[in-house]
């Protein structure tokens, strides 16, 4: 049986002591946090009327097409190249639900209206579900880190709040997971993922945790959920829907090039194109071997220390921070709309440095810029039209796109470096 080393137990929680700058910052914090929850909500309820412009107009023809044609999914394998958005890209689950959902009678007012709120309510979800994942303490110290962390990431759901796409859907989802897996949930986790990966594939990243962590109910889990959700489809669409995006559209997708539309792509790969470094092949390789790497380095200690992720401690939290981050850093097309899977590591750190007897300025410091850099640089993304860009200075254009991509980064090393030096066996409280 392998048993946690000394570092790996976390240490009992003493009593926090405060020095005078620290009483003097974290009501500052807490301020600075009030004032930006409060001003998100003012700019959300001006802006209502641009939600949903984009991308669910597009996906709801998707729909109606299919039920007047019975098509959904071309044969021609370029139309699910990104740089040529015609085909229908993701599994057919997504448009299944959206189809059975018109059949049934629903409007598209209503349709559009059910999504804004959900949209809002996958949010708040998500940030409860980390809360429990994290195993916060109920006090006023967590209460408005989170709150602040909630309160900076705001303008992520507003990017997606315009699109209206699954991202939100899929954040509950993950975090969802996290709650059941930390704990001891593992078919129920493993079921979150499996439907998480018939949404969008990319959740399925999370089936190489549990099967180096042994947790084999919830590989389980996650083969159910998926053989359930395939059925669902195959039942609304039919048998060639599903067949054709399998061994069409899904490969054309795994070969996916990362590509550029200005200043929306904030993956690692894309940097390589906007600093003409690479060609969008090298690129590509070049993203999935440091993914592979990273991917590999992230979920050694737990696949060497098993044991230590079925306690109950955030430890399980901390892997979910670092492969969620890891995702949006390297996926080949990161768009906007992932950015608002940030929130998992953001919410993860921000608990784990709550917990902390003394505060660990250079974390601290690190985590605040990022969060606070993310928020301004989406919020102005959000603001102005692709020609503001275009119009800009080619270097000014560029340190924005740098700024834009810096919190991805940061976001990824902040738990990465958490969770080894918890492994390596410093003493931590978590």
């Amino acid at each position: 049986m392998v048993l946690a080393t000394k570092g790996e137990v976390s240490s009992k929680a003493k009593a926090p002591t405060r020095s005078n700058t620290e009483r003097i910052a974290f009501p500052l914090l807490y301020l600075l946090a009030f004032i930006a929850i409060v001003s998100v909500i003012v700019r959300i309820y001006l802006r209502h009327d641009s939600f949903g412009i984009w991308d669910f107009p597009f996906i709801f023809d998707f729909a109606n097409e299919f039920i007047k044609t019975g098509v959904l999914y071309s044969q021609d394998p370029s139309l699910y190249k990104p740089s040529v958005p015609v085909g229908y890209p993701h599994p057919p689950l997504s448009p299944s639900l959206l189809v059975f959902v018109i059949k049934l009678g629903f409007s598209r007012e209503v349709i559009f209206n059910f999504l804004s709120f959900a949209h809002a309510a996958c949010f708040l979800g998500a940030v409860f579900c980390c809360w429990l994942g994290a195993f916060a303490r109920h006090s006023l110290a967590f209460l408005f880190a989170v709150f602040f962390v909630v309160a900076m990431m705001v303008p992520t759901m507003e990017n997606n709040l315009m699109l209206l796409l699954l991202e939100p859907c899929l954040l509950l989802i993950v975090c969802l997971s996290l709650a059941c897996l930390s704990r001891g949930r593992d078919f129920l986790a493993g079921s979150c993922i499996g439907f998480g990966a018939m949404l969008k594939i990319y959740p399925g990243v999370f089936l190489c945790y549990f099967l180096l962590t042994r947790r084999w109910k919830s590989v389980w889990g996650a083969v159910c959920a998926s053989f359930v959700c395939l059925l669902f489809s195959i039942f609304v669409m039919g048998v060639k829907e599903n067949v054709t995006y399998f061994l069409v559209a899904l490969p054309q997708q795994l070969k996916e090039l990362p590509y550029l539309f200005f200043y929306e792509n904030t993956s690692l790969p894309s940097y390589a194109l906007y600093f003409d470094l690479l060609s969008p092949e090298s690129a590509k390789r070049a993203g999935t071997i440091i993914f592979l790497s990273l991917l590999f380095l992230s979920l050694y200690p737990s696949s060497v220390r098993p044991l230590v992720t079925k306690k109950k401690n955030m430890v399980a939290a901390i892997d979910y921070a670092v492969i969620v981050a890891l995702l949006v850093l390297c996926m080949p097309n990161s768009w906007w709309n992932y950015q608002i899977h940030l929130l998992v590591p953001a919410v993860v750190v921000a608990i784990f440095l709550a917990k902390q007897d003394r505060v660990e300025w250079g974390l601290l410091s690190l985590f605040t810029y990022s969060i606070i850099s993310l928020s301004i640089t989406v919020v102005m993304s959000i603001d102005n039209d692709i020609q503001y860009f275009i119009d800009m200075d080619s270097s000014v254009r560029m340190m924005y796109i740098v700024l834009r991509g810096l919190p991805n980064v940061i976001l990824f090393g902040l738990p990465f470096f958490i969770r080894w030096q918890i492994f390596l066996g410093k003493q931590y409280n978590y």
